[in-house]
């Protein structure tokens, strides 16, 4: 996503949609700025479809082909140890596109809000992209890094499933 100097990741789901985080677009709300994804290196305009501030989640629709590059979604939580993949743009430019890989160290409630904390290693700007699962399903969304630099520190934190899979189906 590229506008007024914000960047993050996201992942295309079908039917024109994107899924992000919301922190990556709620400035954009809020200014009422326009909202752009590079989708095949060409910039869409998005409108937001609907967004969680509580979960930070959002979905955005766009006019793209349909059919291309379509994640799907787990049917199942996944659990303490399982492997996963953090994909996203890292820092924001696609030159970075990542796709990294780790495991769900612990799940943690924090004010009434299930999160997933993982270690496969995230930067600034992958922030909305997916947490897949091994068989490259998507299970959560990227939501911040644990650090006390700003520098990558081992802890990468998303929605926890359960309230993911409720937004998404709602």
């Amino acid at each position: 996503f590229m506008e007024s100097g914000a960047r993050g990741s996201g992942s295309y789901i079908g039917s024109g949609q994107i899924l992000t985080a919301f922190h990556v677009v709620d400035s954009h709300i809020i200014q009422k700025d326009r909202i752009f994804y590079a989708f095949n290196d060409v910039l869409h305009e998005c409108t937001m479809v609907k967004y969680s501030k509580e979960l930070d989640l959002a979905i955005l629709k766009m006019n793209i082909p349909t059919g291309k590059h379509v994640l799907k979604f787990a049917s199942k939580p996944p659990k303490i140890g399982d492997k996963v993949y953090s994909i996203g743009f890292h820092f924001g430019l696609p030159v970075l596109k990542v796709a990294s890989q780790g495991h769900i160290t612990n799940i943690v409630n924090k004010d009434g809000v299930k999160l997933m904390l993982f270690d496969a290693p995230i930067n600034s700007g992958a922030s909305g992209g997916a947490i897949l699962n091994e068989n490259f399903e998507i299970i959560g969304v990227n939501q911040m890094i644990y650090t006390r630099t700003g520098d990558w520190a081992g802890i990468g934190i998303c929605n926890h499933f359960e309230d993911f899979a409720g937004f998404i189906h709602e």
